[in-house]
């Protein structure tokens, strides 16, 4: 008559959804985290800057105020802003500096 109380039918749960899980496969079975080996890898192109550069600068170290000079290293990166009609695409430089006054690098 009824379906047996261990079946998904029983309890009104859909066929698709399992009772009892697997049991986890042993970390000797398991797949390395990350891109598995042979599989070829995927990078986005780099866009070509369509405005010109922003260079962002500091004058005096924000945790002591005192005078910066040249800086010690710079970052760049695209950054893709959205205007209303069309993409801005312009290459960012930020110049980190090392205080003189405090030894922090900003």
């Amino acid at each position: 008559m009824g379906a047996d109380a261990k079946t998904a039918a029983a309890a009104g749960v859909p066929s698709s959804k399992t009772f009892f899980p697997r049991p986890r496969p042993s970390p000797d079975e398991r797949r390395a985290p990350g891109g598995q080996p042979g599989h070829p890898g995927k990078t986005r192109e780099r866009p070509v800057p369509n405005a010109p550069p922003v260079v962002l600068s500091l004058k005096t170290c924000p945790h002591c105020k005192t005078p910066l000079g040249d800086p010690c290293d710079s970052s760049s990166h695209p950054v893709i802003d959205l205007p209303e009609s069309s993409l801005l695409i312009f290459l960012l430089t930020v110049h980190r500096y090392k205080c003189g006054g405090c030894g922090e690098r900003v």
